[in-house]
């Protein structure tokens, strides 16, 4: 996968359920980062140009990803979801790339 693409698909940033977005919200320490604002995963702080600080630990959440499967023509649908787990990191967590 090239860095290209993981940038781009990194911008494309779905929406936290309800729970996750909580979960999220209440995993900060200052109290004061917001679902959607201030909290993404690695691949979204990446591609906006900052890094995760290290020894830093994220808040686990699950996700749903669709299953995509081809037909014989060549068109892709989507046939089911599966579970994903997650780690998002608050605005607290991360600092500009150098």
């Amino acid at each position: 996968m090239s860095t290209t693409f993981e940038a781009l698909n990194a911008r494309q940033f779905g929406h936290f359920s309800i729970h996750n977005a909580v979960k999220a919200e209440l995993a900060c320490h200052e109290g004061t980062c917001r679902a959607y604002e201030d909290i993404f995963t690695f691949p979204r702080w990446k591609a906006q140009g900052f890094v995760v600080r290290k020894g830093e630990k994220g808040t686990k959440i699950i996700t749903f990803v669709p299953i995509k499967s081809k037909d014989d023509d060549g068109k892709e649908s989507v046939v089911g979801r599966r579970r994903k787990t997650a780690v998002v990191f608050c605005r607290h967590q991360v600092e500009a790339m150098k």
